[in-house]
Order: structure tokens, then sequence, then C-alpha cells
């Protein structure tokens, strides 16, 4: 029988058992050191609220509640996963500093199952025990996934969610399960649920289903319209409520609170992203990009006369300057791994962290060159007809092409890309240990087949 599931060895478990020790470990001491300035601010404050007022108003609104104040009114379209998510938090903590505890905590926790799936998706895509253990360690000790979790904000719930969408579509796909097509495009409901900018993945992911892993040939046409429909019939059974709601609302003439795709668009466009961020209030700035954002023809003409006077200068902000700004290591806003003011640094606080932090510091650059040229070693592959061999790398390939794609011609805002390091790292990886493979003419990777590399 066919399985793209790698057999399960005792070193397996010893290396996840022990990453998930290592990440315990760092994510404890972290929120021991840490302390934020005015956790419910910016967009913490909106799911804060929005949890509070669906909770005690049962009206889906970001507006914040004051006590002398009627209810809430204006809704917003702030994605409902995550303040569902705080919604027990709310019901059972009476202070803000005893629900921040308990929902830090909880992400910690939740960021550990993260690094499990990390390693995962590195044993799936065909890598050795040791390689995995290093994609889910780079996982465990990334300084900016760690600060996240000390945030009110989606990204521990969106990077849980998003590799249980990967891992489960990918088990589907290499096994042609059906019923496990479905439940991955569940998830990836759940993800544009927890993040819109997840909303075009599932649709973007079907390119998978043009090709049978099992035959190793282009699927039939039948065979994969059976697997698009049911994958875009689960995203459909979570995503589609909230279309409803949102269209219902406007039906009603109750405005919606919340950025528009064109706005992102707009502050994507600007070359001076980070003066354009930390002076977007500045008077004459604002009205500029206010007047932009709402009359989408004039903002069209100002960005594409900027274009005409400084065309390579912006043809390479779009070609290869987002990338490597939306990489960076210092956040737009406070600057290095934080993205709110900090009264106690936990990197700064503890030694331990701190050396976490200047070892990673000196991978960051070289993983991502790894990670970016990976799809270039799979087209060596293709030159040498080896690249069925590496069937299961296409999907984390794929994903994260799709949100590099829509940083780039969005907004590259580096918290945006934060979500994207577990797999980052298992495509740096991956490339590792098929460079090794090629100049060592050693056996190929074979994930489809359920082999691993020698590393």
């Amino acid at each position: 029988m066919f399985t793209a599931i790698p057999k399960i060895r005792w070193k397996d478990l010893a290396a996840l058992l022990l990453v998930i020790a290592i990440a315990f470990v760092v994510r404890t001491s972290y929120l021991e050191n840490s302390q934020t300035s005015s956790p419910i601010r910016a967009d913490a404050g909106k799911y804060f609220f929005t949890a509070y007022n669906w909770t005690h108003f049962d009206v889906y609104s970001a507006s914040q509640y004051k006590p002398a104040a009627v209810e809430p009114v204006q809704r917003t379209i702030v994605p409902p996963a995550y303040p569902a998510y705080l919604i027990p938090f709310v019901k059972t903590t009476k202070t803000v500093s005893e629900f921040v505890a308990r929902v830090t905590f909880s992400q910690a926790l939740l960021s550990l199952l993260s690094v499990a799936l990390t390693f995962a998706l590195a044993r799936l895509v065909g890598l050795g025990t040791l390689l995995s253990f290093f994609s889910a360690l780079f996982m465990a000790l990334c300084p900016h996934l760690v600060a996240l979790d000390g945030y009110i904000l989606s990204e521990s719930l969106f990077v849980f969610l998003f590799l249980a969408s990967l891992l489960t579509l990918m088990a589907g796909w290499l096994r042609q399960r059906y019923w496990l097509v479905f439940i991955a495009g569940a998830f990836l409901g759940l993800t544009a649920l927890t993040r819109t900018a997840a909303l075009g993945l599932c649709p973007f992911m079907l390119l998978l289903f043009a090709v049978d892993p099992v035959r190793r040939t282009r699927a039939t046409l039948s065979k994969a319209l059976a697997f698009s429909g049911l994958a875009l019939l689960g995203f459909s059974c979570l995503y589609g409520p909230f279309v409803g709601y949102k269209a219902y609302l406007t039906s009603q003439g109750i405005s919606l609170q919340g950025q528009s795709v064109w706005a992102h668009f707009v502050r994507g466009a600007d070359v001076g992203l980070d003066d354009f961020m930390l002076n977007k209030r500045a008077p004459k700035r604002s009205q500029e990009y206010e007047r932009m954002v709402d009359e989408p023809s004039y903002g069209a003409s100002a960005i594409l006369t900027k274009f005409k006077e400084e065309p390579l200068e912006h043809v390479g902000w779009y070609l290869y300057g987002k990338l490597k700004y939306m990489w960076k290591w210092d956040s737009t806003y406070v600057g290095d791994i934080y993205q709110y003011p900090m009264i106690k640094k936990g990197f700064e606080e503890s030694k331990f962290l701190g050396a976490v932090r200047a070892a990673m510091r000196i991978v960051h650059w070289p993983l991502y060159a790894l990670t970016l040229a990976s799809p270039l070693v799979l087209f060596v592959l293709y030159r040498k007809k080896r690249h069925l061999d590496h069937l299961a790398v296409w999907l984390p390939m794929l994903a994260f092409a799709y949100f590099a794609l829509l940083l780039t011609l969005l907004m590259p805002l580096p918290r945006y890309a934060l979500p994207l390091r577990p797999v980052s790292y298992v495509l740096a990886m991956w490339t590792v240990a098929t460079l090794f493979s090629l100049f060592k003419k050693a056996p190929p990777v074979n994930a489809a087949a359920g082999q691993t590399p020698p590393l």
C-alpha cells in the first residue's frame, strides 16, 4: 500500500521531545523576563475589544468599551478566529494583567505544537531525523516567534493553523485521500478566519491536484476536479458563514470597520516604507495617503507618476526590495524583534535568551538565502529529470510562494512574514539535504515513496 508517511522511529520521538523541551524552556524563560508596555493597544486592542464586545454584548465590534456608553454599534471585519480564541480568557479573568498572562502562556503552549508540526512537516518533505530536528530547532529558537507569543496578537494561532493545514493537505494529496483533503480545506478556512491574508491560499494550493503523486503523472481531470471541489467545500464550510455575515451587515447599511486591499497596496507601493509607516500620521502625509485610498483613480495616477520618475528604484523595490524588506531582522515600529514597546525586554534581561538571539541573528540571512535557493535547486532536479522524486516539497514551496507574492504586491511588513519562518526553515534544510545528495551523488530524496536522505 502506498504511503506518504515515514515510519516513526525511536530517534524521531527522542528528537521531537528534545526540541519541544528546548522550545518550552525558551518560551517560559521569555515570559518570565518580559513585560509589554500597555499590552492592549493597536491590533491587540482590536482583538481584545472584539472578544469583549462579543462576550458581553453579543455584538461583533472592535469599538472600545466605555462604562457610560451604550453597547457598541459599529461592526468590524476583524477575522473572528482569534477573538473567539480569546473569549474563554475574557470570561474567566478579572484584570487585564491576569488576562494577558493566561493568553500569552496558552500561546506559548500552542507554539510547542507548532514546533512539533514543523518537525512533522520536515519529515513528510523527506528530510531525515537530523535535519528535521534542525528545522524544528530553528522554529523553537526564533526570537521573533518567541516574542510574538507574548503579545495579544493572532500570529501564534495563525502559525499553528497554517502548519496544520499544510500537513493535512500534504497527507491527503500524497495518499490521495478525499476525506483528508476535505479536512485540509476546513483547516485552510480556519486559517483564513485568523488572518485574511490566507484567503487565497486554498485556491492557490489547488495547483497540486494537477499531479497524481501515486502514479507520478498528470492527474485525470475528474480526479483533479474532485479533490479541488472537496478542498473548496471544506474551506467554504468554515469561511462561508463569515462572508454571509459581512454581506448581511452591508445589506442592512451597517458600516464595517477595517482596511481594504487597496489601502495595503498604496502603502506597499511606497519605496520609503519605513519613513512612511513612522510618519504616516503627519498631517501632510496623512492627507495624501487618505486621498490615494479614498480616490483609487487619483491613487493609481500618483503611484504611476512615481514609477515614471524613478523607474529603476521602483522596479527593484518590487523585484527584490520587498523580499528583502519583509525578512529584515528589525520590526518596523519598535526595532529589533519586538512589535510593541517593552518595559522589560526578555532577550536583554536573560543572558541565556541573549545568546539565543545572537546565534539566530548569525544564521538569519543564510537560512533565508537557502530558502530562496530552493526553487533553483528544484529546477536543477527538473533538468536532471529527478524532480518527481521530490513531490512533497512542492507543497511548502507553493505556500511560501503564495505569501511572498502577496507581500510583494501589497505591504511587506516584517511582522506579516513571521508566520512563514517554520516553512522557510524546512525549505532551507531541504536545500541543504538535496545539495548534499547532488554533490555526493547519493540517492535522491524520495518523500513521495517514504524514503529519506542520509542526513
